[in-house]
């Protein structure tokens, strides 16, 4: 018999910037699991949480900032994980890197030239992203 393990709830953060258009990537750190590649900022949901209450609680843990949640953009599955893409927006405060290595504003044309996480760069490459910019 194959054991299956449970599926993981990961919440990640598309934070568009309002006066240029650009997204918000945040690099692993160092001793992270494939540290150095880049990702939309987020992390996992907790058992007792919706997933909009994920996102602010991520961004306000790694980021330092207040953020309010919005669509759901997409859904990605990478067994056990399924990463979901939301979109966010910073009520206050100025993102810093607390967790990762660097924080970069991206030109849409651009996420791709990043080394960006497999789920990532799937969201992406699937012209989710469309969906905000419509």
């Amino acid at each position: 018999m194959t054991r299956h393990a449970a599926q993981v709830d990961v919440v990640a953060a598309v934070v568009r910037e309002a006066s240029t258009g650009r997204f918000l990537l945040a690099q692993r750190a160092p001793g992270d699991a494939e540290a150095g590649r880049w990702e939309f900022p987020g992390g996992k949901r907790r058992p007792d949480e919706i997933l909009a209450q994920s996102l602010v609680r991520e961004l306000r843990e790694e980021l330092g900032v207040r953020a309010t949640a919005g669509r759901r953009l997409g859904t990605i599955d990478r067994p056990p994980l399924r990463l979901h893409f939301i979109e966010a927006r910073i009520k206050s405060g100025e993102p810093r890197a607390k967790e990762h290595a660097a924080l970069r504003w991206v030109e849409k044309e651009h996420l791709l030239d990043h080394d960006l996480l497999d789920a990532d760069r799937a969201f992406v490459e699937r012209g989710l992203l469309a969906i905000l910019l419509r």
